[in-house]
């Protein structure tokens, strides 16, 4: 018995939609992500980077977060507790989708960000965490620096 054409472009549609599917969700679980800030003793007032470095560690191509901007920004902690956010996690980002959008296989990228230090100087902890809406998530280890006088 031959199924009616409604049900056989559903079912290849289906079929379709469950095979793009496969191993798609959450390829940020299988992304390291560390991070690195230069110079690595900075002075308070001091313009440093912050770089987010994601190696995928699988031998399949990750695509990350489609949405417009980077698929990772960064979070610091301030001695007394505060968080900031280098880059607004609610911020307008253009759209174009950036190499760091996707990984080859066993690929590395980096992802850089100029960042003014405050002037309160002691420890600061600088993490990296994959967007998802207005927060961040799977962060990185913090890298804790010591901003001086």
């Amino acid at each position: 018995m031959r199924l009616p054409r409604s049900a056989r472009v559903i079912g290849l549609a289906l079929a379709l939609g469950s095979a793009a599917c496969v191993g798609s969700t959450a390829p940020e679980a299988h992304v390291r992500l560390d991070v690195e800030v230069l110079p690595a003793e900075p002075r308070a007032g001091d313009t440093i980077r912050l770089l987010a470095i994601l190696t995928n560690r699988t031998a399949e191509r990750l695509d990350l977060n489609k949405a417009c901007g980077p698929p990772v920004l960064f979070e610091v902690t301030a001695p007394g507790g505060a968080r900031v956010y280098p880059v607004p996690l609610d911020g307008a980002f253009t759209c174009p989708l950036l190499d760091e959008h996707e990984l080859t296989p066993w690929e590395s990228d980096t992802i850089a960000v100029r960042w003014r230090v405050p002037a309160s100087v002691g420890p600061y902890a600088v993490r990296a965490g994959f967007r998802e809406g207005k927060q961040l998530v799977r962060l990185s280890a913090p890298r804790v620096i010591e901003v001086r006088p």
